[in-house]
């Protein structure tokens, strides 16, 4: 948690930060705290401290990139999602999620590297969205998702993606990746 004094009051505003629960992502808000200081041993970081003697704290700075090629004659793209971890550690439970804009179907997708994929779901919006799952990355290790949607109109065409594990990201920045593909 970082705590920041409110130069106007004795309150401080406290940011928490996200956190990965079964595989959902939980955003926390922001808050004022009147009266005394939280107790910081329910804070984020020393929930990340080591508890006993010899206890290590893993660190796995994740990443995801994404690689669409457009076939506009076979009106289909088709995205490569590649989560890697950059280090220290092994990282540990690594969700990735990728999502693709309203307006395609997942044709075909393929995995190399991940656990397991969940089938391709839609959100209200009808946009699409898969999930891909991962018990333990190594250090420098890659997993990819390929997968090939149909672009019946040749659309512009959206798709994200976000990696998360259990083990501390040092790095943040690098875990969401967004492409567009223009349409023809």
């Amino acid at each position: 948690m970082s705590k920041i004094q409110n130069p106007r009051s004795s309150s401080i505003r406290t940011s928490f930060a996200f956190a990965l629960l079964g595989g959902m992502m939980m955003f926390g808000a922001c808050g004022d705290l009147d009266g005394a200081l939280p107790d910081e041993t329910a804070s984020t970081q020393q929930a990340l401290l080591p508890t006993g003697p010899g206890a290590e704290v893993w660190r796995a700075n994740m990443g995801v990139t994404i690689a669409p090629t457009k076939d506009a004659a076979a009106k289909t793209i088709t995205y490569v999602f590649e989560a890697t971890n950059q280090g220290d550690d092994d990282a540990r439970q690594v969700v990735m999620a990728a999502h693709f804009g309203a307006g395609v179907t997942v044709a075909s997708s393929s995995i190399s590297g991940f656990d397991s994929c969940s089938a391709p779901g839609v959100v209200g919006n009808g946009s699409r969205y898969i999930q891909c799952t991962l018990s333990s990355l190594g250090v420098r290790a890659k997993a990819k998702l390929t997968v090939t949607v149909s672009n019946p109109t040749n659309a512009t065409a959206q798709a994200s993606a976000q990696v998360y594990n259990l083990s501390p990201d040092p790095i943040v920045d690098n875990n969401y990746a967004q492409v567009w593909v223009p349409g023809s």
